[in-house]
Formats: structure tokens, C-alpha cells, sequence
């Protein structure tokens, strides 16, 4: 067939050269007439080594470090840094703080509520691969489009902020920096601090410099989750290390002119002219400069933008957070609360004991406590559970309201339109039921 159809078989082999050529991890780039298509992982994300000849060179040393705090002396540096953090645990499990319970244990950024913490938590400190993820910042967007246009106003090509200061290797992704340091320079005398990445070679003033950073009085970067002690540090940070540290190797030689389209996955260079509008909403083209050397993405392209503005309206305020985006996410699942069919009166709900003014914001998703089995869609209840339940000294004021405990145990929930019952351990089960069944209504029977 070769040898008598040639044309026919190299146009099909074409089509499936390419479909290969897009799925590949290694050749996620694509260049056309005058046109390049990347990924945000390409574009934005990488990693530099540092200086190799210098870790070869390092002396590895048996150095002790010794806790003034229990005494306890740590064989090396890492060991060191691992028990200042179990400290650190520790006097928070111990604290009556709200900020003990509104503080992520990953990236030390802090919430207005643990019911805004979980649901952070659960959005971007996943084990699974998201593409609506930012690398640098640790926070999580609604979606691909919003997170290109995050990237396109915060964030520069090649940029590399963490840097290890012992040997300059530097990395998009701060989880690279803590395990290079962990690995590489294991059994010296530095120690990284986790907050700032700032190294330090005694153990007396490592311990004081990691305590004053459960102070107020820090200051975080808007760009990364680091923290610093004093103003000039931060912004000594932001102007040296949030710009293009390396420019990718794809752009290298490209001509002036060339139009670069940035997408956040795999999936949406495969959709191929057949989806042409779902790719439009999740691509972010930039074009070269023959002026600018360093920079590669000065000129935007406008009419793209005007495009994604219009379908959907991305929020481009720097102080976004991973909670407002996670909330946008759970209220598409939760829509059915804005039409739920209830009698008229006071509504009081069984978690909290408190008036039910709006279903939706008094529901606005569903979480699980990562320290227990607690599930809830509640946030007073959260907030009363977590302080309740994991707290060494529990408060008073977020106490669970135990005097309508016994009134909770004389609850019965009967659906109206069949035989289906159940008490209060299975009000899960009815909602299953409820949303299943479109017609059918329920009664809550108080005995």
C-alpha cells in the first residue's frame, strides 16, 4: 500500500505523528507558521543546580545541636530542624489561639476561619496532579483561564524565587529547595529555616530566628508563600528573585515577532480545531519583543484577553487566596440550595443549633477535618468541632452546644412520599434520598 497510495498514507501518519508528538511530556511545544504553543510548566516553571562544584567540595561534619528549650541534644541539622518544627506543632496543639487553628501546616499562610483552612488545604496541597495550580504562589484557581491569567500578571518566565543560600541552587517549586537541602547538604552545619528559607549555622540563633516568625509582626511576600522578619528583606526578595531567572530553552532563537500561546495542560493541546472554542478559554498568547533581551512577554495579545474577559471574568488582585476559589468551585455543587424547597418559618440547624437564614451560605460546602472522621457542611459547626475536639484547652465560647444535645437524640426525619425514615445519624442518607428524588419532601419529627 506504500508503494501504490503514498500520498494517502503519509497524510494519514501525519495526523497521528502529531496527536504522538502533543502527548509526550518532553515535546509539549508546538511550533507553527510563526506561532509556538507551550505549557505553563515549560514557560513559567524550572530549576538550576546552582554550583555542583561547590556541594562536591563541602565538608560533611557530625555536628550536635542542642535544644534550649527540652535540653534534648540532635545528632545533625536535619534531625535539629525536624525537632524545632515538632515544637512548633506542639505549642500550637497546646494554644488557645484562633490563629493555631487558622494556620496551614504546608505553607504557613494564615485564614480567617478553619473552615476557609480546609477547604485551602483540600484544594491545593493535594497529592494529585492539578493544572489549576500554581506552583509558586501554593494556591489554587476556579480554573485553567483564571490561572493563566494569575501567571500572566504575577509572574515572569523562568521565574525561580527559592533559592537555597549555601550552593544558589533555585527552583519554581519551594518543595524542591526544602528537599535538595534535606538531601544535598545533610550532616553540615547550616539550617534551613522554613519560613524564609534563610540559612544559619548555630543552633541558639536558629532557634530565635525560627520563634520570631510565629510573631505578628512578619512580613509575606504577595508573589510566593514566604515570610520575612523585616521590610527590606521582602522587598530585597521580590526585586532580585521574582523576575525571568533563565529563559526557556524553547524561545531560544525564535525570531522577533513570534506569538507564544501558553496553556495550562496536556488535554487542551490534544482537543485539536475540533474544540476551538473550549482551547480559546484556557490559552493566554504572548508575542516576542525585538527590543526586549531578557523579557518575552511584553507585547500581549489584546483581542485573546478581550476574549477570556468576556466568557469569564478572572480576578486579578494579587491578594487573591486559595479559599475564595475553592468557595467559587464548591458553590456549583451546592446550587441546588438556592432552589431548595423548604416550609416558611425559622429554620434552626441540628449541627449548630443556630437560625438558618440562607441555605447557601449557611452550607457553602462540604469538608472533612483531617484530624478525625468529622464531616460536615456546616462552618459554625467546624469551627465548634475543631476548637472542641483537637484543641488542649478548648474555649468556652466555641464550646458545642451541649444542653440541645438531648433534644438531638429525639430526632426523626420521615420522608413524606415513601416509607424511607431515619434519626439523626443518617440525615446523609436522607439528603441522598431528597436529591434523588425531586418530588418527594421530608419532615422533621421531634420527639
Amino acid at each position: 500500500m506504500q508503494y501504490c497510495c503514498p500520498d494517502m498514507v503519509n497524510n494519514f501518519f501525519l495526523g497521528m505523528a502529531k496527536t504522538e508528538c502533543v502527548s509526550t511530556a518532553s515535546k509539549t511545544a508546538e511550533s507553527e507558521k510563526g506561532k509556538l504553543i507551550m505549557l505553563v510548566n515549560d514557560f513559567y516553571y524550572g530549576k538550576h543546580e546552582g554550583d555542583t562544584q561547590q556541594v562536591q567540595q563541602e565538608q560533611k561534619t557530625h555536628t550536635t545541636f542542642k535544644c534550649f528549650s527540652c535540653l534534648k541534644v540532635l545528632k545533625n541539622n536535619i534531625r535539629f530542624m525536624n525537632h524545632m518544627k515538632h515544637h512548633l506543632e506542639l505549642e500550637k496543639q497546646s494554644s488557645e489561639s484562633w490563629e493555631s487553628h487558622t494556620t496551614c501546616q504546608h505553607c504557613y499562610r494564615q485564614f480567617p476561619t478553619p473552615f476557609q483552612l480546609q477547604c485551602h488545604i483540600e484544594s491545593t496541597h493535594t497529592p494529585y496532579e492539578s493544572s489549576t495550580i500554581c506552583k509558586i504562589c501554593e494556591l489554587s484557581f476556579e480554573t485553567e483561564q483564571v490561572l493563566l491569567q494569575h501567571m500572566k500578571d504575577n509572574h515572569k518566565p523562568g521565574e525561580m524565587p527559592y533559592v537555597c543560600q549555601v550552593c544558589n541552587y533555585r527552583s519554581s517549586a519551594f518543595s524542591d529547595v526544602e528537599t535538595h537541602f534535606r538531601t544535598v547538604h545533610e550532616n553540615t552545619k547550616h539550617l534551613l529555616c522554613p519560613f524564609c528559607l534563610k540559612v544559619i549555622k548555630i543552633g541558639a540563633p536558629y532557634m530565635h530566628h525560627y520563634m520570631r516568625h510565629q510573631k505578628k509582626g512578619i512580613y509575606r511576600c504577595t508573589k510566593c508563600r514566604l515570610q520575612f522578619l523585616t521590610c527590606k528583606e521582602k522587598m530585597d526578595h521580590k526585586t532580585q528573585h521574582h523576575r525571568t531567572f533563565r529563559k526557556p530553552k524553547q524561545l531560544e532563537g525564535l525570531p522577533p515577532g513570534t506569538k507564544v500561546t501558553i496553556r495550562a495542560s496536556v488535554g487542551s493541546l490534544q482537543t485539536g480545531s475540533s474544540a476551538t472554542s473550549s482551547v480559546s478559554t484556557s490559552t493566554s498568547t504572548f508575542q516576542l519583543s525585538p527590543k526586549a533581551k531578557n523579557t518575552t512577554t511584553k507585547n500581549h495579545n489584546r483581542s485573546n484577553t478581550n476574549k477570556s474577559k468576556a466568557k469569564s471574568k478572572p480576578t486579578t488582585s494579587r491578594k487573591q487566596n486559595a479559599w475564595t476559589n475553592s468557595k467559587k468551585k464548591k458553590e456549583v455543587t451546592n446550587t441546588a440550595l438556592h432552589n431548595l424547597r423548604y416550609r416558611l418559618g425559622a429554620h434552626k440547624c441540628i449541627e449548630c443549633y443556630s437560625e438558618i437564614k440562607d441555605f447557601a451560605s449557611h452550607f457553602p460546602a462540604y469538608v472533612h477535618c483531617s484530624l478525625c472522621r468529622y464531616n460536615t457542611s456546616c462552618s459554625k459547626a467546624y469551627v465548634n468541632h475543631m476548637m472542641s475536639f483537637h484543641s488542649a484547652r478548648p474555649s468556652k465560647r466555641f464550646w458545642i452546644y451541649k444542653k440541645h444535645s438531648e433534644e438531638l437524640r429525639g430526632v426523626t426525619v420521615v420522608c413524606l412520599n415513601c416509607d424511607f425514615l431515619t434519626d439523626v445519624s443518617g440525615l446523609d442518607s436522607m439528603a441522598t434520598h431528597l436529591s434523588e428524588s425531586h418530588t418527594h419532601t421530608c419532615q422533621v419529627i421531634i420527639e
